[in-house]
C-alpha cells in the first residue's frame, strides 16, 4: 500500500514538473514572438505637426517633407530629398457620396478597382483589419489597410493606402513611393499614424 502511494506521489511531481516546464518554453516563446521588430515597422522621428481643423486631425511628420497642397479635405506631403514619394491625407464624408450602403469595405474595394484602371496587372499584399485607438484607449476607430504595387508609365511604383473611419467619415491615409525607395519610406507613414490625433 505504501509503494502505491509513493508511486502516485512520484508521478504527481513529475506531472507538475513537466506542466511547469512547458508553461515556462510556451511563455518564452511568446515573449520572444512579440519582442521581435515587425516588418517595415522602424520608427520616423516627427519633428513637424499638421493640426487640420478642416479636416478635423492632428498629426506629426517628418522633418524633410514639404506640405505641398492643403484644404479642408485633403493635403499632400512631398518628400524634398525624392519628389517622387508623397504622403497624402483624404477626408470622405459619408453623405458626399450618396450611397446608403457606403462602408469602409466598399470604399477600400474602390481604391483597388481605381489601382487595376491606372494598372490591370496590379497586385496587393498585406491586407489587414486594425482599431485605431487614443485618449489612453478611450476612443477606438475601426481601420482597414493594404499594400498595392503597379507600374505608371514604365515606373513601378509600391503604394500603402489605410483607411479609418469616424462616425460618418473616413479618413484616407496613402504613401506612393518608387519601389526601390519603399522600404526606406513606408516607416514615415506608419509613424504618422502613429501621431494621429483625430479630433
Amino acid at each position: 500500500m505504501q509503494n502505491k502511494t509513493k508511486i502516485i506521489v512520484i508521478i504527481g511531481i513529475v506531472v507538475a514538473l513537466l506542466a511547469a516546464l512547458l508553461l515556462t518554453l510556451s511563455l518564452r516563446k511568446n515573449s520572444a514572438t512579440t519582442s521581435l521588430p515587425q516588418k517595415n515597422q522602424t520608427k520616423v522621428a516627427l519633428s513637424e505637426k499638421l493640426d487640420s481643423p478642416g479636416l478635423g486631425l492632428g498629426i506629426g511628420y517628418p522633418k524633410g517633407f514639404k506640405v505641398a497642397k492643403s484644404d479642408s479635405e485633403n493635403f499632400t506631403l512631398i518628400d524634398e530629398s525624392s519628389p517622387a514619394v508623397r504622403v497624402s491625407v483624404q477626408k470622405i464624408k459619408k453623405q458626399a457620396t450618396g450611397a446608403g450602403s457606403f462602408d469602409i469595405y466598399s470604399l477600400t474595394d474602390s481604391f483597388k478597382k481605381s489601382f487595376l484602371k491606372i494598372d490591370k496587372d496590379c497586385q496587393f499584399f498585406n491586407e489587414t483589419k486594425f482599431i485605431k485607438t487614443q485618449n489612453n484607449g478611450v476612443d477606438k476607430f475601426p481601420g482597414m489597410g493594404f499594400e498595392a504595387q503597379y507600374s505608371l508609365s514604365s515606373t513601378r511604383i509600391k503604394y500603402f493606402l489605410a483607411v479609418i473611419q469616424k462616425g460618418n467619415d473616413f479618413y484616407v491615409f496613402s504613401l506612393s513611393s518608387p519601389l526601390a525607395d519603399y522600404p526606406n519610406k513606408i516607416g514615415v507613414m506608419t509613424s504618422m499614424l502613429g501621431s494621429l490625433n483625430l479630433k
